[in-house]
């Protein structure tokens, strides 16, 4: 960290810093949407899921939103994906085949009258390196 100029110690103005009002939106945001991002202990965070879920459950609201949670990381780095890890999927197979084929479709415009449009163009495969967290390597030995 280099210094201030007249010597007051560390240069600290390029700091970023959250502002109470970026904060407070993103707290109006977590809880629109329902999301609490924060590490809790695997014991405390049994308790959590579980309240959390019989909260929903004894809610009074008509319109539930679906809860979605990820307790932990894989204990070890997940490595390059090969083709052969998808093969219990078939929905992926077939992208895999139809993106190995190539084959251009006669025409993706084939709608009739009264039938919905049906596009024939692959997704677009987008490679997403994914390691774990040694942070959060103990919950998965929780019980």
């Amino acid at each position: 960290m280099k210094g201030r100029s007249d010597g007051g110690g560390p240069d600290r103005t390029n700091e970023w810093r959250p502002s109470r009002e970026s904060s407070l939106r993103r707290r109006n945001l977590m809880e629109r949407v329902s999301v609490a991002l924060e590490y809790l202990e695997p014991a405390d965070a049994k308790e959590k899921l579980f309240m959390e879920v019989m909260e929903r459950i004894n809610s009074s609201r008509a319109d539930l939103q679906t809860l979605y949670c990820h307790l932990c990381m894989p204990d070890e780095d997940v490595g390059e994906v090969s083709d052969g890890d998808w093969a219990n999927n078939n929905d992926t197979a077939r992208l895999l085949g139809a993106e190995d084929t190539d084959s251009p479709s006669a025409s993706s415009s084939q709608a009739t009258e009264g039938s919905e449009f049906m596009s024939n163009a692959v997704p677009e495969v987008q490679e997403i390196s994914l390691s774990s967290r040694s942070s959060c390597r103990g919950l998965s030995s929780a019980s």
